[in-house]
């Protein structure tokens, strides 16, 4: 299934979408900076914030749930190579 950050803001979702045997989730995480977030005026991310990342991941996890992430690697706001991150 395709989702938003905020798909485990409601764990029942979650648990329904695994008893339908929903395998993985593609979910855009897009960056790890809020400042391109704020500039590429993303709604839900920074509303999220990007320290919850990890628990979302950790909530499709927990209900045997894998998760595809989309990320944008370069953005003129990121300088700085991301893997120095």
């Amino acid at each position: 299934m395709q989702t938003s950050l905020n798909a485990d803001s409601d764990e029942r979702v979650v648990k329904l979408a695994a008893k339908a045997r929903c395998v993985s989730a593609f979910i855009g995480f897009e960056t790890t900076s809020e400042d391109s977030l704020r500039t590429m005026k993303k709604g839900i991310n920074p509303k999220i914030g990007v320290e919850r990342y990890k628990q979302v991941v950790k909530t499709f996890h927990k209900y045997g749930i894998g998760v595809m992430a989309a990320s944008l690697w370069a953005t003129a706001m990121n300088q700085a190579p991301i893997t120095e991150r």
